[in-house]
């Protein structure tokens, strides 16, 4: 990494594992650049997106990689990337001891599968608030629309999913064990419990010099709301699908019956301890 490069990071992730909505967070800290997919086969999703400059990309990632750290308007920058989007970038980034890691993945893969077959089947990859009727936006309501189509389970494409994104995480783990490199690692549920990411964004910032200037700094992750995203599905993983019961009997049959159910960690600040009030005697 240059000499005068910013104090960089990388989010090591795969889609469908609230990515884009932890980059939103990480945004709204004074100290913090947070690009999205830089490598995107289909555009160059910086701050704001750079679609001219594919081809000066493609040529050079790592060194665009490197000209991306170094040229931004904050003084903690970092992009995310997915597996198989640059190869090059990923072993680069991984032997560099000047870049932080930040590893975010889904425990419940069932789940990443499933938003992953919906997105496929609806074309739609980001669900806004804006664009559900009133009564699917409310809190508490159900999330799913009933003119959604549900994809239908396939077992084997399911297991051969697991398998990919099981490999790339297992990949990444053993390339920073073998060369002693600590990570940050963060999973799809922690991302609405504001402690966890204000926890995160000061991991991140703690070797920039402006970190001791700036402090702790909170960041409103407490509304799930707030960025306008909104989360689709069932917590009941198996009702996503069109064929609930094939997805049943699959999970019992290989021992997989922890991913039918998956809960969001839910946050609320401490209640106050009411001060006892003295009576006059």
């Amino acid at each position: 990494m240059p000499a005068d490069a910013n104090n960089p990071f990388i989010i090591y992730s795969s889609a469908r594992t609230g990515s884009n909505q932890l980059i939103q967070w990480l945004n709204r800290h004074p100290l913090i650049q947070c690009h999205y997919e830089v490598y995107s086969p289909n555009n160059v999703y910086t701050l704001p997106p750079r679609p001219q400059e594919m081809g000066l990309r493609d040529q050079d990632p790592v060194a665009f990689m490197q000209r991306l750290f170094t040229d931004a308007a904050k003084p903690v920058v970092g992009f995310k990337i997915f597996p198989d989007q640059c190869e090059a970038v990923i072993t680069a980034s991984l032997q560099d001891r000047c870049i932080s890691k930040l590893i975010l993945y889904r425990a419940n893969v069932l789940a990443q599968h499933a938003s992953m077959e919906e997105a496929l089947l609806r074309n739609r990859w980001v669900t806004l608030k804006s664009d559900l009727p009133q009564s699917a936006s409310d809190e508490g309501q159900a999330e799913d629309t009933e003119q959604d189509a549900k994809p239908s389970f396939d077992a084997d494409r399911f297991e051969r999913f697991a398998a990919k994104i099981a490999g790339f995480y297992a990949h990444l783990m053993e390339q920073l064990l073998i060369s002693q490199q600590p990570a940050l690692v963060f999973e799809y549920t922690q991302i609405f419990n504001p402690l966890l990411v204000e926890n995160l964004a000061a991991s991140l910032i703690a070797p920039s010099p402006a970190a001791a200037s700036t402090g702790r700094v909170a960041i409103d992750a407490s509304n799930r709301h707030a960025s306008g995203h909104h989360k689709t599905g069932s917590f009941v993983i198996p009702d996503r699908f069109s064929n609930p019961h094939t997805v049943l009997d699959h999970l019992t049959a290989t021992g997989q019956m922890h991913y039918a159910i998956e809960v969001m960690q839910t946050w609320s600040p401490a209640p106050q301890p009411a001060t006892p009030s003295r009576s006059p005697l």
